[in-house]
């Protein structure tokens, strides 16, 4: 036995030493950070008809075009002249500065105006003026409760010119007020006059009361206050309408006279 051990330990050791040579070495693993890194796979990209893709763009919002902009104007430069209006009634005499306004604004072709500027009555004459208008086309309106309305289309220079005379012609006032048939306040109604044949006719609306005073405006058909005027319209027979927020409507009859004012009630359901 003590010859043998010698051999046994020998042969061991001989084991040992193949399976160290013939072993397999350490295989390279995704947690282990000695391993090369490998090419990353890039995402499929997203691939569409040309067909759709023309579709899309002709769907997809356009931005809207870059304003068109002219030179920029400094109101100083641009220059100023004269500017005076006589009021004329039917027989060629002149109307009270009572009883009317004229007003100037831009005419055709003009370009608008950075500032509103006045014409001032002087009550001898009747005659409306101011010295600081600007040069070019003006539109001249002339209004007034008793008055129908008249625009004229006018040329403003630096040189003086004689004084510009508007013939009027003389109109009536209705003074309407809207209500329920309980007498109980309504809102803002609808409002429309029509004349011979049911035509509406173009009118001055204007809402005034104690503590509402709007400003007016030339129209066949508005929506305000349920008391006001309708001013500026010509001697004859007319019809005011009424309508209600809730559709339910009713009208009147009014004989207009020249000079006259016309007080009108209209009641509807709420």
């Amino acid at each position: 036995m003590r010859r043998l051990l010698p051999w046994l330990m020998l042969l061991l050791l001989a084991l040992a030493g193949a399976w160290l040579v013939l072993a397999p070495g350490p295989q390279a693993t995704d947690l282990d950070p000695a391993a090369p890194p490998g090419p990353v796979a890039a995402p499929p990209e997203a691939t569409a008809q040309p067909g759709l893709q023309a579709a899309a763009a002709a769907r997809a919002p356009k931005p809207p075009p870059a304003p068109v902009r002219g030179p920029a104007v400094d109101p100083r430069t641009i220059p100023v002249g004269p500017l005076s209006v006589l009021p004329l009634g039917p027989d060629d005499q002149p109307i009270s500065c009572d009883l009317l306004t004229v007003s100037v604004e831009p005419g055709k072709g003009a370009r608008g105006w950075h500032v509103q500027p006045l014409l001032v009555p002087d009550r001898q004459t009747q005659v409306w003026s101011s010295a600081e208008i600007f040069t070019g086309p003006v539109k001249v309106r002339v209004w007034g409760d008793t008055v129908v309305p008249v625009e004229v289309q006018a040329v403003v220079d630096t040189t003086p010119r004689e004084v510009l005379r508007v013939h009027v012609d003389r109109a009536g006032t209705i003074e309407y007020e809207v209500s329920t048939y309980l007498g109980e306040p309504l809102g803002d109604v609808t409002l429309q006059l029509t004349g011979a044949g049911g035509r509406a006719v173009v009118a001055g609306w204007q809402v005034r009361t104690d503590t509402v005073l709007t400003q007016p405006r030339w129209a066949r058909e508005v929506v305000q206050g349920p008391q006001g005027v309708v001013f500026g319209v010509p001697p004859g027979t007319y019809r005011l309408r009424a309508t209600s927020q809730a559709g339910e409507w009713e009208e009147a009859s009014v004989q207009v006279e020249a000079l006259g004012r016309h007080p009108v009630q209209i009641k509807v359901r709420r």
